[in-house]
C-alpha cells in the first residue's frame, strides 16, 4: 500500500473525528479511499474525507492541529497496550479480546449472542 501519510498521522484523524462525534462515518470513508479506492491518501486529502463523511473542514481541521487529539491518540495506544492489544485489527468487546480479520467472524457472534 502506498501511503503518502504517516499511518499515525491517519489514526490522528480517526481520533479528530470522534471528538467531533462522527469516527465511525469518517473511519468508513478513510478505508473506502485507502483500501477500495486504492488512493494513497495525501495529508491534505484528510479535510476533504472528512466533509465526505459529513463533518465540516474547518471543524476538523481544527482538531486534526488541537494537541489535545494527539494526546487522545496516545492515551488510546497505552490502553490497548494495557488491556493486551498486540496488532491489528484488535477489537475488544469488554474485556474479550479479538485480534486479525479471521476472527472478525467469532467478534460477530459474540455481539449478537
Amino acid at each position: 500500500m502506498d501511503f503518502r501519510v504517516d499511518p499515525v498521522y491517519l489514526a490522528v484523524a480517526a481520533c479528530a473525528a470522534e471528538r467531533l462525534g462522527a469516527v465511525e462515518a469518517y473511519s468508513r470513508r478513510l478505508f473506502q479511499a485507502i483500501f477500495v479506492e486504492g488512493r494513497a491518501v495525501a495529508v491534505d486529502d484528510l479535510a476533504a474525507l472528512a466533509t465526505e463523511a459529513g463533518l465540516d473542514a474547518a471543524a476538523f481541521r481544527a482538531q486534526l492541529d488541537d494537541p489535545a487529539t494527539a494526546e487522545m491518540h496516545e492515551a488510546t495506544l497505552q490502553e490497548a497496550h494495557r488491556r493486551g492489544a498486540f496488532g491489528v485489527p484488535t477489537f475488544f468487546v469488554g474485556e474479550r479480546l479479538f485480534w486479525g480479520n479471521d476472527r472478525l467472524v467469532l467478534l460477530e457472534h459474540f455481539i449478537k449472542k
